[in-house]
């Protein structure tokens, strides 16, 4: 996942993909790279979009067994985030890692 959040329904759209997969005892891992990282920014202000919190969303995954959760370190630091802005408890990897993490995959969702 590489979007900012409260751009539009496509992000929302996407995480219903995934908890639909994951319901279906389908194996589901997230990464966060980019603007995608401020998905899980514990300061997001939806409501004025008429949005949906997505660290909220984000929250439910652990309900569908969703517990493989990544997010590139260099996205982080580029953008001044900190772990302690993140909403959720995410391995942090670095983009070295990134392309080895997805050679573990059959099948990679891009959003």
């Amino acid at each position: 996942m590489s979007q900012a959040p409260h751009q539009g329904v496509q992000l929302q759209e996407s995480l219903d993909l995934l908890m639909t997969c994951a319901a279906f005892d389908q194996a589901v891992s997230i990464l966060l790279i980019n603007d995608g990282v401020f998905q899980i920014h514990t300061h997001q202000n939806p409501i004025e979009y008429k949005l949906k919190d997505t660290a909220s969303i984000y929250k439910a995954l652990e309900i569908y067994d969703v517990k493989e959760l990544w997010v590139e370190r260099e996205s982080i630091n580029e953008r001044g985030i900190t772990e302690q802005n993140l909403s959720l408890n995410f391995q942090i990897i670095s983009k070295a890692e990134v392309s080895k993490l997805m050679q573990q995959f059959e099948v990679i969702y891009s959003y």
